[in-house]
């Protein structure tokens, strides 16, 4: 499925800078519960939509592909959301992991455990 964006809003052309989208993946990776750090992030802005890449520290939590796949799919739905932009691809590379209570604040899954 494809998303077609207007190119033009009803008072002119909308463009939303490179570093505002790159802050917004950041933001978005940093609250999903897998990723404890971003190390590094790319955002390429081409015509037909955004290219994005991410290098990141995961927890060790059960079911770590599983829970990086669903990142990666609520990150890319969130930014087109939030930024109206196609995300075309969304790479993410577990490049370290560290232990789920390693000094770092866990997020709230809502399992209510």
């Amino acid at each position: 499925m494809s998303v077609v964006r207007p190119t033009y809003a009803s008072l002119g052309r909308l463009f939303i800078e490179q570093r505002v989208i790159q802050a917004l993946f950041e933001r978005l990776l940093s609250e999903q519960p897998i990723v404890a750090a971003v190390q590094r992030s790319q955002v390429e802005v081409r015509e037909d939509g955004v290219l994005l890449a991410a290098d990141v520290t995961i927890r060790w939590l059960p079911d770590q592909l599983g829970q990086l796949r669903a990142a990666q799919q609520e990150v890319g739905r969130r930014l087109e959301d939030m930024a109206a932009v196609n995300v075309m691809a969304l790479d993410l590379t577990a490049r370290s992991v560290v232990p789920a209570d390693e000094g770092l604040p866990l997020p709230d899954t809502g399992t209510g455990s």
